[in-house]
């Protein structure tokens, strides 16, 4: 049973998407989390859109250890390779480099 979820979770951040979102809002958070030994706080990268027909989808959530624009355009560029090539407005907290 729990052998599936690993692959069920990379075949959903590996989807897929619609060319196109009118808006899509972007927010890291750092959250502790475990590796091996030890406890670090590591930045996570949540992207939700809302589609043309005001619904919303998440586009992705994301782990680095930190937060900074060469992550973001690692992000931007594997939602580029799922076919997202056009957003209306991006919606950020002050993002300088975004």
């Amino acid at each position: 049973m729990f052998d599936l979820v690993p692959k069920e979770v990379f075949k959903w951040l590996n989807r897929p998407l619609k060319s196109y979102h009118p808006i899509v809002y972007i927010d890291s958070t750092f959250i502790p989390t475990r590796r091996v030994d030890s406890v670090s706080k590591e930045a996570y990268y949540t992207l939700l859109a809302v589609c043309s027909d005001r619904t919303r989808e998440v586009l992705g959530v994301f782990n680095f250890p930190t937060e900074g624009s060469k992550q973001w355009e690692a992000i931007f560029e594997r939602l580029k390779n799922q076919g997202l090539s056009n957003v209306g407005l991006f919606v950020t907290y002050g993002l300088t480099d975004i």
